[in-house]
């Protein structure tokens, strides 16, 4: 029999006493220990707190235990409640475990969401569509250089006409100095017009009379008077011959170069003035293409980093999460197994103690010596172990290569690739100087790659 106030346990094990009836009543003490070992006391997450409170239900079971005494029956309700509790633990730990594999899962799943937001982003930038950044980009290249071949074209033509236009001018300038010239000498002195083309001045040969040609005096007279008047019309003939024959010319050059300027006659259609206008107005063009393609590139450029850069910090948010993640599960995920490994050492324990022929409880030995070498089993290591999850190693970021920028990489000029169709023009007017008056000259192919219009490289703004 116990006496009354006979301590049953150390601690808040169990501290019991035996009322005037005989009956076994639990004190505060033990009400207070089966409070603490209450679930509902736990806060979700709180892992060591599972550990710690399995920890103490078995420490004051096993002193209970280490009494080595006869118990009284009411402590059975007792025990049991403590192996409910243990039990409880279990399936809390268990609980706990699952949110946390989901949390661990869904913090790694964030590097394939950043991923796949990357991926989503470059192909409406990167992708075929025609309005993809990279597609209105490249068009817009296209038809710039599809201009600047334009261009080059227009550029020869008026190149060559305004060499041959040149040459006329000059052809203009010389016969109207040939026309001067037979009027004047420096521009100020008269020309002696008396003075034939053999160097002889006319109306100087004076008349001569033979009186030994048998001729009369008179008849001789009367001949040298025919022969200078012949001699007088034959050169005024030739001076006026002459003079007309430059003047002649000088209109003739001046027409031709007027008609080359303006496109008349034999030039309609192709005159200098005409042809050096589409050369301008090509040149507008292309500066202007040249400008929606730089704005074009430049989209392209600012668009693809700023996915790049969203999907960089999306990464290092991700990779963050994940690392006190794995951290935090790697040191609670061992506690909750120790605390699993605790619970069911306290189910054994608890199990150890029988009733007795007398009805009261005492402790099998034999059965409570296994319980201290229980730890985490397969049941326990299926129902709790993250060692798949934790090894999980951080994903690298993704590539994300970004376009060239306008003036570093992408240049407004277009390339071998990009003139490599282009072929040769045979243009209007031979392109280049002619030599003496010889202004008309055959025209010859030209490359038009090599008559390719660059201007300076406009920058993105920053």
């Amino acid at each position: 029999m116990f006496k009354a106030g006979a301590r049953l346990g150390c601690g808040v094990a169990a501290t019991a006493v035996v009322g005037i009836h005989g009956k076994t009543l639990e004190t505060g003490a033990s009400h207070s220990l089966m409070q603490g070992a209450s679930m509902s006391s736990i806060a979700v997450g709180s892992t060591s707190k599972y550990h710690e409170q399995s920890a103490r239900l078995f420490d004051e079971l096993e002193k209970l235990a280490a009494q080595g005494k006869e118990l009284p029956a009411s402590i059975k309700a007792f025990i049991d409640g403590i192996k409910k509790a243990a039990e409880d633990i279990t399936v809390k730990l268990a609980d706990e475990h699952k949110l946390q594999k989901a949390d661990l899962d869904d913090k790694f799943g964030a590097f394939a969401t950043c991923d796949t937001a990357l991926n989503t982003k470059v192909a409406s930038i990167d992708g075929d569509g025609p309005e993809s950044a990279k597609k209105l980009a490249a068009s817009a290249k296209v038809a710039l250089c599809t201009c600047r071949k334009a261009e080059v074209v227009a550029k020869f033509d008026c190149e060559g006409c305004d060499d041959e236009l040149d040459c006329r001018k000059k052809d203009v300038a010389a016969k109207s100095a040939a026309e001067s010239a037979f009027v004047r000498v420096d521009g100020d002195t008269v020309v002696n017009q008396f003075v034939g083309s053999s160097g002889a001045a006319i109306c100087e040969d004076a008349l001569s009379i033979s009186s030994s040609s048998g001729v009369s005096e008179d008849a001789q007279a009367l001949a040298w008077f025919d022969n200078q008047d012949v001699m007088s019309k034959t050169h005024w003939v030739e001076k006026e011959t002459k003079l007309q024959a430059l003047v002649d010319a000088h209109k003739a050059a001046r027409e031709t170069r007027d008609a080359l300027e303006k496109g008349t006659g034999k030039y309609e259609g192709k005159g200098c003035e005409a042809l050096c206008s589409v050369k301008s107005a090509k040149n507008m063009e292309c500066t202007a293409a040249q400008g929606r393609a730089t704005l074009s590139q430049c989209g392209y450029y600012t668009n693809k980093k700023a996915a790049c850069d969203d999907y960089l910090q999306c990464h290092s948010d991700a990779e963050k999460a994940w690392d006190e993640a794995k951290a935090r599960e790697t040191i609670d995920s061992k506690d909750r197994k120790q605390g699993w490994a605790t619970a069911k050492k306290i189910g054994c324990l608890a199990d150890s103690f029988v009733s007795n022929d007398a009805g009261n409880v005492e402790i099998d030995r034999a059965a409570s010596a296994k319980c201290s070498s229980i730890t985490c089993d397969d049941d326990c290591m299926l129902a709790l172990d993250l060692s798949v999850p934790l090894s999980r190693p951080t994903p690298a970021a993704a590539s994300c290569t970004l376009p060239s920028m306008p003036c570093s990489g992408w240049k407004p000029s277009c390339n071998g690739d990009e003139t490599g169709s282009w072929g040769d023009h045979t243009p209007l007017y031979f392109v280049g100087a002619r030599t003496g008056s010889q202004c008309t000259v055959a025209a010859v192919p030209m490359g038009l790659a090599d008559g390719q219009v660059t201007e300076s490289c406009q920058q993105c703004d920053r």
